[in-house]
């Protein structure tokens, strides 16, 4: 039997009809199952230009408000090879990043850090990583706590350029279904 979970009273008289006593072996309702994403290209475009000026940029914001997914969207647009993302939520990427010089050394073109205010012991090395290689940038991502941003202004002097995500603007916003 298909199930199908409602989201609107439209909808409500085919679940109706489709949950009454069909029995589908498969069937698609691809209307059904679309997804959103939110386009930022205001902020994308910021987020290149920023990137291409400046050797670290840190992409701060609160909890849920679009920064890995505009990360996300960034890697997209480059060529595979050249983008690295680590999350310092993953076990795997900690462990990767044990000893960051190792680790981030070797790459070129843009590295993502996910959740680097976990890992706050990343910013002497991405000083030195940044100064290193011009071919290789840094996107970090994370909370716009107060000692976030104190510890990377200061490890980071004059190599970081931050941009505040916040909530989203309707004028701003795009959307494109995927």
């Amino acid at each position: 039997m298909l199930h199908v979970y409602c989201t609107n009273l439209h909808h409500l008289q085919l679940h109706k009809l489709l949950n009454h006593e069909f029995s589908v072996a498969i069937a698609e309702i691809s209307w059904l199952n679309t997804t959103m994403e939110i386009q930022r290209t205001k902020e994308l475009r910021m987020l290149r230009d920023r990137l291409q000026e400046n050797p670290v940029v840190a992409l701060l914001g609160p909890r849920q408000c679009g920064k890995t997914t505009l990360s996300n969207q960034f890697a997209k647009k480059r060529s595979a090879s050249l983008v690295h993302i680590f999350d310092c939520e993953d076990s795997r990427d900690l462990a990767r990043l044990y000893n960051p010089m190792m680790a981030l050394e070797p790459l070129k073109g843009v590295v993502i850090i996910d959740e680097i205010q976990r890992r706050p012991e990343l910013f002497p090395a991405l000083r030195v990583l940044a100064d290193q290689n011009q071919s290789r940038r840094f996107l970090i991502l994370g909370s716009a706590s107060r000692d976030l941003i104190s510890q990377t202004s200061e490890t980071l002097a004059g190599r970081v350029s931050f941009i505040e995500l916040g909530g989203f603007a309707s004028k701003t916003v795009q959307h494109t279904p995927n």
